[in-house]
Formats: structure tokens, C-alpha cells, sequence
């Protein structure tokens, strides 16, 4: 999967190390990228297509998002697992299908739990999950909307939650998504040590982009710098 920014709006620019983090337009390219917000120049293509020239429905059937703050909706536990399917006429049987819902829960180690609380068919509501099961339960509605070609998007989701639900969160992502592109905002710099590519940005640019261990490697590196504030 290539994506590519258009230089006149995400050229490289000169930053002051301190704002790596800050303002510095990671959100908004997610957005972007979702269609959430429109670019008032330059352009976004993946795979060599211009994402204006595509309907925002087009785009989001091939997008995975796992944000921050995890997305609860009204209804059972079924309807929220796969939102916008769980109404309509089965295609497969039933047992095909709770078999399916069962195993992405029981890869994100919650299905134990939910089972306890009434299962599939019980009100979301009522199965009082924590902040970071709910991460977790999230995780499991992406990987049931996984395809090969899909993009993933993680908007920080591991920020909010304990090093045990961050390491569960991790350990998925690289099994089930091992095929898709994985776009990763991160919060913990250890969690995308391991990524192909880190790309550096500040204010809507990109100061930087480069294999991990490389920017690592070099003294005048923005990722190098705030790697070394979080782990000097």
C-alpha cells in the first residue's frame, strides 16, 4: 500500500524538537484521511488515486480506525461488534456467525468476561466493561472488519490504558493486521520501535521519515530527540 502527501502541503520544514508531539497535524491527517476534514490544498493519494476523487463511503469500507477514546453505541453486544450487520437477513447461520463474533473477543481476551455477563445478545450497557476492556472490545470490532487490503488507522488507542491492555492491545494488532498498512499515532514511542517507516511531523509538515533504528542512529534526529527524553 503506497500513500503519498502531496509536497506543497506536507514538505519538509524546520522544527523546534519541543513540538514534535504537539500541534503538529497528526490528527488531522487521520482525518483527513477518513475524509473527516477537507484540505484546502495539495492532495492525498493512495495506491496512486486522489482521495477527493472518491466517495467518502468508498474510502471508509477500506479503513480500520481505532481511536483514542474507545466508541460505544447503543444496543447489544452483537450490534456493537458489527455495527450496521447484526439486523440484517443472516447470510450464514447463526452458529457460523456467533463463532465468528466469539473467536475476535477471545483473541483480545475478553470473551471470558462478556460470557459471564450474558453473553452476545445482552445490552452493551449492561456488561459494565473498564476503560481498557473496552479498548480491547473495540480491537475486536476492527479485527471482524479486517480485510487484506484494508488500511488500519490507531489514533493513540493504547494512551488511556494500563501496560498489560497495551501489550494485549500490540500483540493483535501485529497478528491480525500483519497483511494491512498500519498507520500509527503513537503516545509510548516503544510501541512503533518496530514500525517499517516513523514519519516526524510539526504543524501540518513532515520534518522527518525513515526506518526507526536509522533516526536512532542520528544526532540531529526530531524522533531521536524525543526518544531520549522519554527514555534517558
Amino acid at each position: 500500500m503506497l500513500i503519498e502527501l502531496d509536497k506543497d502541503r506536507y514538505g519538509a520544514a524546520d522544527i523546534d524538537p519541543r513540538l514534535i508531539r504537539y500541534f503538529s497535524g497528526k490528527s488531522s491527517l487521520i482525518l483527513t484521511l477518513l475524509c473527516l476534514l477537507e484540505i484546502e490544498s495539495g492532495s492525498v493519494h493512495i495506491d496512486g488515486l486522489d482521495l477527493s476523487t472518491l466517495s467518502r463511503d468508498s474510502i471508509r469500507t477500506h479503513i480500520i480506525t481505532l481511536p483514542q477514546d474507545p466508541v460505544k453505541l447503543p444496543g447489544t453486544v452483537r450490534q456493537n461488534l458489527i455495527p450496521g450487520e447484526a439486523n440484517l437477513p443472516n447470510v450464514v447461520s447463526d452458529d457460523v456467525n456467533n463463532a465468528r463474533l466469539i473467536s475476535a473477543l477471545t483473541k483480545v481476551g475478553i470473551w471470558g468476561l462478556i460470557e459471564d455477563r450474558g453473553g452476545l445478545d445482552t445490552d452493551f450497557s449492561d456488561i459494565e466493561l473498564s476503560q481498557g476492556q473496552q479498548q480491547l472490545f473495540c480491537l475486536a470490532r476492527a479485527v471482524l472488519r479486517r480485510e487484506r487490503r484494508s488500511i488500519v488507522l490507531l489514533d493513540e488507542p493504547t494512551s488511556s490504558v494500563d501496560r498489560e491492555t497495551d501489550q494485549r492491545v500490540l500483540k493483535v494488532i501485529r497478528e491480525e493486521f500483519k497483511h494491512c498498512s498500519v498507520i500509527a499515532v503513537a503516545h509510548r514511542l516503544e510501541t512503533i520501535i518496530d514500525s517499517d517507516v516513523i514519519v516526524v511531523m510539526d504543524r501540518g509538515r513532515i520534518q522527518e521519515v525513515g526506518e526507526p533504528k536509522v533516526l536512532l542512529g542520528q544526532l540531529a534526529s526530531g524522533f531521536r530527540t524525543l526518544w531520549d527524553r522519554r527514555n534517558g
